[in-house]
């Protein structure tokens, strides 16, 4: 194809796209608010937003954990150095 033919061709692709469609939706999209898909769906919702709340929570008792470990590790290195102060100050 020439450059001219694939300029027309594109600005035809284009304008298709741009142009509004009819669209057609489902069940559930469309709002019926009384059956079994919308409840399903419903219920997968919650169930999902279940699995991120817990995936969320074990991600926060983890560094809650680490930085009770580390102040610990720190208190105990800290006492450690004052013991060898002290017993050398005494020897």
């Amino acid at each position: 194809m020439n450059r001219t033919l694939q300029k027309y061709a594109g600005v035809l692709v284009g304008l298709a796209w741009a142009l509004p469609m009819p669209v057609q939706a489902c069940a559930v999209c469309f709002g019926k608010d009384a059956g079994q898909a919308t409840d399903a769906i419903n219920q997968a919702i919650f169930f999902m937003l279940g699995v991120i709340s817990l995936v969320l929570t074990g991600i926060v008792s983890v560094a809650f954990t680490l930085m009770r470990r580390a102040r610990r590790y720190e208190q105990e290195q800290e006492m450690l150095s004052q013991l060898q102060v002290k017993g050398a100050q005494h020897s």
